[in-house]
């Protein structure tokens, strides 16, 4: 009798282990492939939000070039991008006139820029002043003046920076990361 229930518990035992396992092995593992399944899901839609995000920024949002070279190319070049409500002035006679108020992202030249309102420091000056009277909207500094004033208040203050000579596509991808921030 004692041999019959040893026999028994020889093969019970592993059939029992054998089925745990296998509970553990569906349970764990599956679920984990279906959170992966899912993780991946939710990225692609995110992914997929964030493209329509930006194709309906590209409708609403206004983006001003200040710039003492009315002709630069970026702006226009945006425009053919999609970028609908894209302006470029001279420079700046009022910080309170509907075109800065509207304006949602500003892209301020480093020179030639903020005379009108008597900075003598310039895109620094503008940019610094635009911040401080609206921090809610973004403020990029360009230039192709490589040797900036490091020490200006403005670096402190803009969202970000790049040189004048940047593609395009580094333009776009500025913009589009302050908006997607």
């Amino acid at each position: 009798m004692i041999e019959t229930i040893n026999s028994y518990l020889l093969v019970i035992i592993p059939a029992i282990l054998t089925g745990i396992g296998f509970l553990i092995k569906h349970y764990f593992f599956n679920k984990k492939i279906d959170d992966e399944s899912i993780a991946l899901e939710n990225t692609s839609v995110n992914n997929h939000k964030e493209a329509q995000n930006i194709y309906e920024l590209r409708k609403r949002i206004h983006i001003l070039f200040i710039d003492d070279d009315t002709k630069f190319q970026t702006a226009r070049m945006l425009k053919n991008s999609g970028w609908e409500n894209i302006n470029i002035i001279k420079d700046c006679k009022n910080l309170n006139s509907p075109e800065i108020i509207n304006t949602d992202i500003f892209f301020v030249d480093v020179h030639g820029v903020g005379v009108e309102l008597g900075f003598s420091d310039h895109g620094l000056g503008l940019a610094a002043a635009l911040k401080q009277k609206y921090p809610d909207k973004k403020v990029v500094i360009y230039s192709a003046e490589r040797k900036w004033d490091s020490f200006h208040k403005a670096w402190s203050l803009i969202d970000d920076r790049l040189p004048k000579d940047a593609d395009t596509y580094q333009f776009e991808n500025t913009i589009e990361n302050l908006l997607l921030d």
